[in-house]
């Protein structure tokens, strides 16, 4: 029984260990890079970089209206308009990422060029969380919705 509750305890202090570990600036370099490329790719894969709990926020264009929803939420939304949006080649690029560490969370701040609309987003944010099982996932995100078309 005494070996049982030390491996018990060992077993919960190595899960603990493991999600308190801080997102460093190298893990949240190479998370916004993938992230990036699976969205220029129109890759499903990009849905699976949002925690279920996420909090997924996008901003009305000059106005203070929000809508907000979960990421598991946010995931199925993406996978449902994925053909339409690589139809209209609908994508956005990311510059000038400033890196700031939020306790054990990554915060990127980034300008978000919405490619379509030859518009940029110069308040878009992301915050990287650790998982309980190791793995680095949004844990928050906030966007311009519908900015105008500046194209010529």
């Amino acid at each position: 029984m005494k070996s049982f509750i030390s491996l018990l305890a060992l077993a919960l202090f190595s899960v603990c260990a493991h999600a308190a570990k801080p997102v460093t600036q190298a893990e949240a370099q190479a998370f916004f890079k993938r992230m990036g490329e699976l969205n220029m790719s129109f890759d499903e894969k990009y849905a699976d970089l949002y925690a279920d709990d996420a909090v997924v926020t996008g901003r009305k264009h000059g106005s203070e209206e929000t809508t907000t929803v979960t990421g598991a939420q946010w995931a199925q939304l993406m996978l449902f308009n994925l053909p339409k949006a690589k139809k209209r080649d609908d994508r956005s690029s990311f510059s000038k990422a400033r890196y700031t560490p939020q306790g054990e969370r990554m915060k990127i701040n980034a300008e978000r060029q919405v490619l379509r609309k030859c518009n940029t987003d110069p308040d878009y944010y992301v915050v990287l969380g650790r998982q309980p099982d190791g793995r680095i996932l949004i844990v928050e995100e906030s966007f311009a919705l519908s900015v105008p078309n500046l194209c010529q």
